[in-house]
C-alpha cells in the first residue's frame, strides 16, 4: 500500500484581496511515497519545485462537495471523457495560479 501525504505552509498571499482566499493561502505539497504529484516548474526561477501555491478554501471546498478526483461525478467523468478534469478550483479567487511570492 502507498503512503499518500499532503502538506501545506500558510503563505501571505500579497495581491490576492478575497476574504477565504487570503485566509487559505498556502503552498501545498502532495507526494505518493516519495513521488511529488505536484512538482512543477517554477518558470521565473527555472527551477522544480515540489508545492504549488493556492488557497486551500475552494479545494476543501471541491474535496468536501464533489469528492475530489474519485467522487462518483468525477469516475462517470473520466469513463466518458478519458480523463478527469478538475474543476475550476483556481478560478474561484483570483482566477489565476501564481508563483512563489517574491519578497
Amino acid at each position: 500500500m502507498s503512503d499518500l501525504t499532503i502538506d501545506f505552509e500558510w503563505i501571505d498571499p500579497l495581491e490576492e484581496k478575497s476574504g477565504e482566499c487570503v485566509s487559505t493561502w498556502a503552498r501545498l505539497s502532495i507526494f505518493v511515497d516519495t513521488y511529488p504529484l505536484t512538482r512543477v516548474l517554477d518558470q521565473r526561477s527555472k527551477t522544480l519545485r515540489d508545492g504549488i501555491y493556492l488557497p486551500l478554501y475552494p479545494l476543501a471546498e471541491w474535496l468536501v462537495n464533489d469528492g475530489g478526483l474519485f467522487g462518483p461525478n468525477r469516475v462517470s467523468q473520466a469513463r466518458r471523457t478519458g480523463l478527469a478534469m478538475m474543476p475550476a478550483i483556481f478560478g474561484a479567487c483570483s482566477g489565476r495560479i501564481r508563483s512563489p511570492p517574491v519578497k
